[in-house]
């Protein structure tokens, strides 16, 4: 299944709707998330993708899986993929993450 830009456009309009934070945040770490995926070019615009926005607060490692199944990552030199897994990656924590801890509650859906 193929999602297009126009589709992450309208889900993103959406959820803004609903006017949920926690919701808004966990979607746009999505939206940075399939980021890993659609960014061309050298390692270091994969690892300013990584560690910018809410990218940054998520543990390299759990990061990991996903630029692995990125159609170019066996073909990039195998020190800029250490980077990626390796202690240089950005070190981050998941009590840091308002993304990973917080719970979305039925009560913070408005109703109109």
């Amino acid at each position: 299944m193929k999602i297009r830009i126009r589709d992450l456009t309208k889900y993103q309009e959406a959820i803004l709707k609903l006017k949920i934070p926690s919701l808004e945040e966990r979607y746009e770490m999505l939206r940075e998330l399939g980021g890993i995926f659609v960014v061309r070019g050298t390692s270091v615009e994969l690892k300013n993708v990584v560690t910018q926005g809410y990218l940054s607060r998520i543990e390299p490692s759990l990061l990991l899986p996903y630029l692995q199944m990125r159609a170019d990552w066996t073909h990039l030199p195998k020190a800029e993929r250490e980077k990626f897994s390796g202690s240089n990656a950005q070190s981050s924590t998941h009590s840091n993450s308002t993304i990973m801890k917080d719970e979305i509650n039925v009560s913070d859906i408005k109703r109109k």
